[in-house]
């Protein structure tokens, strides 16, 4: 009883198909449109990094990228750094790394927030980056990090301390000092630079607060060591309120 229902179906679908077919293949080509992402630079430098005066040195990671992708930097899924030989990585997604160049059509985007298991300082030599878009789509390259090892000490860190308007500054060692200050919600205001021989006290109005800036909740120092070669960055100390 049901055979001639069955032969009916199957004829319509056969009839059917050659105008059907094509419009699936359009469909399923589309689904998979697109092209991956592509990294056109890349930077990777080690640094030293002290949370707070009384802790310990540690090293840091910094790896940038940037990527050129036809659906934008919203397309982008996260970055992954290998160390092969030492069967180590680390991944960022877009929570995590930053926009190094906002506005720029092919952004420079990552993290300096990449650190070793147990302090440990990173390996030299090749590191292989990945950055995949949401669909799986990945862009592949290797760079070298050949920067010398440094044992980094506490003393050679500068140390902020905070007296009302007055901001006393240590500042560890030779080199140039950005002072940079910082909000209440973590984003990034205006940057001082000290140059050689970096001065003892800075005023925190006359150096943050002209044209009725508001001033930081928070400061980090960057000293650059041109002599040995190293960046030393500090946590961020906090200014209290005025």
């Amino acid at each position: 009883m049901f055979y001639p229902l069955l032969r009916y179906t199957h004829s319509r679908f056969l009839c059917l198909f050659p105008a059907v077919f094509p419009l699936l293949i359009v469909f399923l080509f589309a689904g998979c449109g697109g092209s991956p992402p592509l990294i056109l630079d890349s930077r990777i430098e080690v640094f030293g990094y002290q949370e707070d005066s009384d802790l310990e040195p540690v090293e840091r990671l910094s790896v940038f990228v940037r990527v050129k992708d036809a659906q934008g930097t919203e397309d982008l899924d996260r970055m992954v750094v290998f160390s092969d030989a030492q069967e180590l990585f680390w991944s960022a997604g877009p929570r995590k790394w930053k926009n190094a160049a906002e506005g720029d059509s092919d952004p420079l985007i990552g993290t300096s927030d990449l650190e070793m298991p147990a302090e440990k300082g990173f390996p030299r030599g090749a590191y292989r980056i990945a950055v995949y878009d949401r669909a799986g789509r990945k862009a592949e390259t290797v760079v070298y990090l050949g920067q010398p090892r440094y044992s980094y000490t506490k003393e050679d860190f500068p140390v902020l301390e905070a007296e009302g308007d007055l901001l006393n500054i240590k500042p560890g060692g030779a080199g140039d000092l950005q002072v940079i200050g910082y909000d209440s919600e973590g984003n990034l205001g205006k940057s001082v630079t000290l140059e050689t021989p970096v001065p003892a006290e800075i005023r925190l109005s006359s150096s943050f607060g002209e044209g009725g800036r508001s001033l930081p909740s928070c400061i980090r120092l960057i000293r650059e060591d041109h002599e040995i070669g190293v960046r030393l960055v500090t946590g961020c100390f906090s200014v209290p309120n005025r």
